[in-house]
């Protein structure tokens, strides 16, 4: 089964929901760079590069570079609280494995199917998950 989420959807979400504008590209096959618009005159800003090191049944295992990984390595820290049960962020090595049983709104899903392969395409990310 192939889900597709599209880079445009992921923007107009965060647009949405925090007010704040991004560009999302690929960077090559398991990566996705984020940048972030301060206004329509300036140039975006790169912000972060996030690599899906690996997908397996239990953990999805992404890995993020930045020139501004102390500001998100202290943004984390502080939002800390927030952040779900089931995910698991090695700052010191800019590192976050998603551990998927863990995930409460995922348990019931992952009942019935699998995640397989997360892929980045052109403008979307492709996610493939399989009956179990």
């Amino acid at each position: 089964m192939i889900t597709t989420i599209t880079f445009q959807e992921i923007t107009d979400f965060v647009s949405r929901k925090y007010k704040q504008e991004i560009v999302l590209e690929k960077k090559d096959d398991s990566s996705i760079t984020a940048s972030y618009i301060i206004n329509k005159i300036l140039p975006s800003v790169k912000i972060i590069t996030l690599n899906v090191e690996s997908v397996s049944k239990e953990s999805v295992k992404l890995k993020y570079e930045s020139k501004l990984a102390p500001v998100i390595n202290a943004t984390i820290k502080f939002v800390e609280s927030n952040i779900p049960d089931g995910v698991e962020i090695d700052s010191c090595n800019n590192r976050i494995t998603v551990h998927l049983q863990q995930i409460k709104e995922l348990k019931k899903a992952l009942e019935f199917i699998y995640l397989h392969d997360i892929a980045i395409k052109s403008d979307r990310l492709v996610i493939e998950t399989a009956f179990v």
